[in-house]
Protein backbone atom coordinates (compact mmCIF):
# COMPACT_ATOMS: atom_id res chain seq x y z
CA UNK A 1 0.00 0.00 0.00
CA UNK A 2 1.76 3.42 -0.69
CA UNK A 3 1.76 5.80 2.08
CA UNK A 4 1.00 9.22 1.92
CA UNK A 5 2.58 12.21 2.54
CA UNK A 6 0.76 12.71 5.25
CA UNK A 7 1.93 9.57 6.90
CA UNK A 8 5.17 11.77 7.39
CA UNK A 9 3.69 14.42 8.80
CA UNK A 10 2.96 14.66 12.54
CA UNK A 11 0.06 15.83 13.82
CA UNK A 12 2.08 18.89 16.16
CA UNK A 13 3.60 20.02 12.85
CA UNK A 14 0.06 20.02 11.09
CA UNK A 15 -1.39 22.27 13.98
CA UNK A 16 1.45 24.31 13.32
CA UNK A 17 0.99 25.52 9.71
CA UNK A 18 -2.87 24.55 9.57
CA UNK A 19 -5.05 22.87 6.57
CA UNK A 20 -4.64 25.21 3.93
CA UNK A 21 -0.63 25.61 4.65
CA UNK A 22 -0.08 21.70 3.59
CA UNK A 23 1.99 20.08 1.07
CA UNK A 24 -0.29 19.29 -2.00
CA UNK A 25 -1.67 15.39 -0.77
CA UNK A 26 -1.25 16.57 2.95
CA UNK A 27 -4.71 17.68 4.59
CA UNK A 28 -5.68 15.95 7.26
CA UNK A 29 -7.36 16.26 10.94
CA UNK A 30 -5.40 17.46 13.73
CA UNK A 31 -5.97 17.66 17.70
CA UNK A 32 -2.12 17.83 19.19
CA UNK A 33 -1.42 21.12 20.40
CA UNK A 34 1.64 22.77 18.71
CA UNK A 35 4.89 23.79 20.92
CA UNK A 36 5.43 27.21 22.55
CA UNK A 37 7.40 29.59 24.46
CA UNK A 38 6.44 27.93 27.85
CA UNK A 39 8.02 24.66 26.99
CA UNK A 40 10.92 24.28 29.09
CA UNK A 41 13.87 22.34 28.09
CA UNK A 42 14.71 20.79 24.39
CA UNK A 43 18.45 22.48 24.45
CA UNK A 44 21.14 19.19 24.94
CA UNK A 45 24.95 20.25 25.48
CA UNK A 46 27.08 17.84 24.81
CA UNK A 47 27.35 16.19 28.29
CA UNK A 48 23.73 15.00 27.62
CA UNK A 49 24.74 12.76 25.18
CA UNK A 50 23.37 14.10 22.02
CA UNK A 51 24.53 11.36 19.12
CA UNK A 52 26.27 12.86 16.32
CA UNK A 53 27.43 9.58 14.86
CA UNK A 54 24.83 9.10 12.10
CA UNK A 55 26.88 11.73 10.34
CA UNK A 56 29.35 10.26 8.00
CA UNK A 57 33.06 10.75 8.58
CA UNK A 58 33.94 12.54 5.72
CA UNK A 59 31.01 15.70 6.36
CA UNK A 60 33.74 16.40 8.79
CA UNK A 61 36.18 17.29 6.04
CA UNK A 62 39.68 16.41 6.07
CA UNK A 63 41.60 19.27 7.87
CA UNK A 64 40.12 19.02 11.54
CA UNK A 65 38.42 20.75 13.94
CA UNK A 66 37.83 24.04 14.73
CA UNK A 67 40.65 25.92 17.59
CA UNK A 68 38.15 25.46 20.71
CA UNK A 69 35.49 28.51 21.13
CA UNK A 70 35.86 31.13 23.64
CA UNK A 71 32.91 31.49 26.50
CA UNK A 72 31.84 35.17 26.46
CA UNK A 73 29.99 36.97 29.38
CA UNK A 74 26.71 37.74 26.98
CA UNK A 75 26.27 33.86 26.54
CA UNK A 76 27.27 31.59 23.96
CA UNK A 77 30.93 31.22 22.79
CA UNK A 78 33.12 33.04 19.82
CA UNK A 79 35.76 31.37 17.38
CA UNK A 80 38.64 31.69 14.97
CA UNK A 81 38.91 32.47 11.39
CA UNK A 82 39.44 28.30 10.53
CA UNK A 83 35.85 28.95 9.56
CA UNK A 84 36.49 25.57 7.19
CA UNK A 85 36.92 23.43 9.81
CA UNK A 86 33.61 22.09 11.72
CA UNK A 87 33.31 23.16 15.48
CA UNK A 88 34.34 20.53 18.35
CA UNK A 89 31.44 18.85 19.96
CA UNK A 90 31.86 20.33 22.88
CA UNK A 91 31.87 23.54 21.70
CA UNK A 92 27.87 23.16 20.59
CA UNK A 93 24.48 22.70 21.64
CA UNK A 94 21.69 20.73 19.74
CA UNK A 95 18.04 21.35 20.03
CA UNK A 96 16.92 18.01 18.16
CA UNK A 97 13.77 17.99 15.99
CA UNK A 98 10.68 17.27 18.28
CA UNK A 99 11.74 19.21 20.67
CA UNK A 100 11.37 22.95 18.44
CA UNK A 101 10.22 25.86 20.44
CA UNK A 102 10.91 29.79 19.32
CA UNK A 103 12.86 30.19 23.16
CA UNK A 104 14.91 27.52 21.89
CA UNK A 105 15.42 28.78 18.52
CA UNK A 106 16.71 31.98 20.12
CA UNK A 107 19.14 30.06 22.50
CA UNK A 108 20.42 28.14 19.83
CA UNK A 109 21.10 31.70 17.76
CA UNK A 110 22.30 33.37 20.93
CA UNK A 111 24.75 30.73 21.57
CA UNK A 112 26.44 30.97 17.73
CA UNK A 113 26.79 35.17 18.94
CA UNK A 114 26.70 35.67 14.90
CA UNK A 115 26.87 39.69 15.38
CA UNK A 116 29.54 39.95 17.52
CA UNK A 117 32.10 41.51 16.08
CA UNK A 118 34.73 39.66 17.53
CA UNK A 119 33.66 36.40 16.47
CA UNK A 120 36.15 35.79 13.65
CA UNK A 121 34.43 32.64 12.36
CA UNK A 122 31.66 34.69 10.96
CA UNK A 123 33.22 38.31 10.02
CA UNK A 124 33.32 38.83 6.43
CA UNK A 125 37.36 39.48 5.08
CA UNK A 126 39.22 39.55 1.99
CA UNK A 127 35.62 39.98 0.16
CA UNK A 128 34.53 36.71 1.20
CA UNK A 129 31.03 36.21 3.78
CA UNK A 130 30.27 32.83 5.17
CA UNK A 131 26.35 32.60 5.18
CA UNK A 132 27.30 28.81 4.26
CA UNK A 133 28.93 28.36 7.24
CA UNK A 134 26.83 29.89 9.75
CA UNK A 135 24.32 27.93 8.35
CA UNK A 136 26.17 24.76 8.52
CA UNK A 137 26.64 25.46 12.13
CA UNK A 138 23.17 26.28 13.11
CA UNK A 139 21.25 23.38 10.80
CA UNK A 140 24.19 20.71 12.83
CA UNK A 141 22.77 22.20 16.22
CA UNK A 142 19.07 21.68 14.85
CA UNK A 143 20.04 18.03 14.38
CA UNK A 144 19.47 18.60 10.42
CA UNK A 145 22.82 19.55 9.55
CA UNK A 146 24.13 20.39 6.26
CA UNK A 147 27.56 20.05 6.27
CA UNK A 148 30.42 22.30 4.56
CA UNK A 149 31.45 19.32 2.98
CA UNK A 150 29.70 16.65 1.62
CA UNK A 151 30.30 13.62 -0.96
CA UNK A 152 28.99 14.28 -4.18
CA UNK A 153 27.62 11.68 -6.92
CA UNK A 154 30.95 10.97 -8.14
CA UNK A 155 32.54 10.17 -4.42
CA UNK A 156 34.39 13.56 -4.81
CA UNK A 157 34.66 15.54 -1.61
CA UNK A 158 33.01 19.10 -2.23
CA UNK A 159 32.17 22.28 -0.41
CA UNK A 160 28.88 23.50 0.46
CA UNK A 161 28.37 26.76 -1.00
CA UNK A 162 25.63 28.49 -1.23
CA UNK A 163 24.40 28.44 -4.99
CA UNK A 164 25.52 24.17 -4.29
CA UNK A 165 22.93 24.30 -1.13
CA UNK A 166 19.95 25.82 -3.28
CA UNK A 167 20.15 23.69 -6.20
CA UNK A 168 20.50 20.49 -3.75
CA UNK A 169 17.82 21.53 -1.36
CA UNK A 170 15.56 22.61 -5.00
CA UNK A 171 16.14 18.34 -5.09
CA UNK A 172 15.55 17.01 -1.86
CA UNK A 173 18.95 16.58 -1.65
CA UNK A 174 19.89 14.25 2.00
CA UNK A 175 23.38 15.83 2.84
CA UNK A 176 23.51 14.43 6.02
CA UNK A 177 21.71 10.97 5.29
CA UNK A 178 19.21 11.65 7.78
CA UNK A 179 16.54 13.03 6.15
CA UNK A 180 15.93 14.92 3.11
CA UNK A 181 14.63 18.43 2.62
CA UNK A 182 11.36 19.54 1.45
CA UNK A 183 10.53 22.75 -0.09
CA UNK A 184 7.69 25.09 0.87
CA UNK A 185 5.88 28.16 0.00
CA UNK A 186 7.38 31.63 1.65
CA UNK A 187 3.23 31.69 4.11
CA UNK A 188 4.42 28.23 4.94
CA UNK A 189 7.85 29.14 5.67
CA UNK A 190 7.23 32.40 7.77
CA UNK A 191 4.27 29.97 9.70
CA UNK A 192 6.72 26.90 10.49
CA UNK A 193 9.46 30.02 11.26
CA UNK A 194 6.96 31.66 13.98
CA UNK A 195 6.69 28.21 15.73
CA UNK A 196 10.83 27.74 16.35
CA UNK A 197 11.12 25.52 13.38
CA UNK A 198 14.34 25.92 11.78
CA UNK A 199 13.65 26.57 8.00
CA UNK A 200 16.24 27.62 5.36
CA UNK A 201 16.14 30.39 2.65
CA UNK A 202 18.43 30.07 -0.10
CA UNK A 203 19.11 31.89 -2.86
CA UNK A 204 20.79 31.16 -6.63
CA UNK A 205 23.01 34.15 -8.58
CA UNK A 206 23.32 33.06 -12.14
CA UNK A 207 25.77 35.65 -12.88
CA UNK A 208 28.81 33.42 -11.24
CA UNK A 209 28.29 35.08 -7.84
CA UNK A 210 27.78 33.47 -4.98
CA UNK A 211 24.07 33.07 -3.65
CA UNK A 212 23.18 33.13 -0.13
CA UNK A 213 21.47 31.34 2.80
CA UNK A 214 20.29 31.84 5.86
CA UNK A 215 17.56 30.68 8.52
CA UNK A 216 14.37 32.50 8.64
CA UNK A 217 13.99 34.39 12.05
CA UNK A 218 10.80 34.13 14.36
CA UNK A 219 8.36 37.01 14.16
CA UNK A 220 8.82 37.13 10.55
CA UNK A 221 6.44 38.16 8.22
CA UNK A 222 6.16 38.83 4.27
CA UNK A 223 6.53 42.71 4.44
CA UNK A 224 9.82 41.92 7.14
CA UNK A 225 11.50 38.52 6.55
CA UNK A 226 13.53 38.60 9.01
CA UNK A 227 17.33 35.92 8.61
CA UNK A 228 19.88 34.99 10.63
CA UNK A 229 22.74 34.88 8.49
CA UNK A 230 26.35 35.65 8.10
CA UNK A 231 26.67 38.26 5.15
CA UNK A 232 28.05 41.63 5.10
CA UNK A 233 26.26 42.24 7.97
CA UNK A 234 25.65 39.75 10.21
CA UNK A 235 23.24 38.40 13.04
CA UNK A 236 18.96 38.70 12.33
CA UNK A 237 18.32 40.93 9.71
CA UNK A 238 15.92 41.83 7.57
CA UNK A 239 15.94 40.32 4.03
CA UNK A 240 16.51 42.59 1.74
CA UNK A 241 14.55 42.30 -1.88
CA UNK A 242 15.54 45.27 -3.85
CA UNK A 243 19.23 43.54 -3.34
CA UNK A 244 18.24 39.95 -4.10
CA UNK A 245 16.04 39.85 -7.19
CA UNK A 246 16.28 39.12 -10.86
CA UNK A 247 17.79 42.09 -11.96
CA UNK A 248 21.06 41.49 -10.02
CA UNK A 249 20.81 38.06 -11.25
CA UNK A 250 19.47 36.53 -8.34
CA UNK A 251 16.79 33.70 -8.35
CA UNK A 252 13.83 33.50 -6.19
CA UNK A 253 14.03 32.62 -2.64
CA UNK A 254 13.90 29.11 -2.01
CA UNK A 255 12.03 27.52 1.42
CA UNK A 256 12.71 24.15 2.52
CA UNK A 257 12.40 22.33 6.01
CA UNK A 258 13.99 18.99 6.95
CA UNK A 259 12.03 16.32 6.80
CA UNK A 260 13.08 15.04 10.54
CA UNK A 261 10.58 18.28 11.46
CA UNK A 262 7.51 16.66 9.32
CA UNK A 263 8.32 13.04 10.16
CA UNK A 264 9.53 13.73 13.47
CA UNK A 265 11.45 10.47 13.46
Amino acid sequence: MAVTATALIPKSVQAMIGQSDLPNNTKTEHTDKPPNDSESGGILTPDTSYNEDAYPKEYWGTQGFALQGTDIEEGGKTWGADCGKPLLHEDMIFNPPGKRSTRNWREIITHFNLDNPNNARYVPRDGKTFCNIALSDLTRAFGIWIPHWYKDNDGNLQPTYANKIYDQLQTGFDFSRNKSWIPISEEQAIKLANRGIPVVMAIRNNTGHSGHVGLIAPDSSHEQLKIAQAGRVNGIVSFNRSTYNEENGYTQPLFAINQSDYSNT
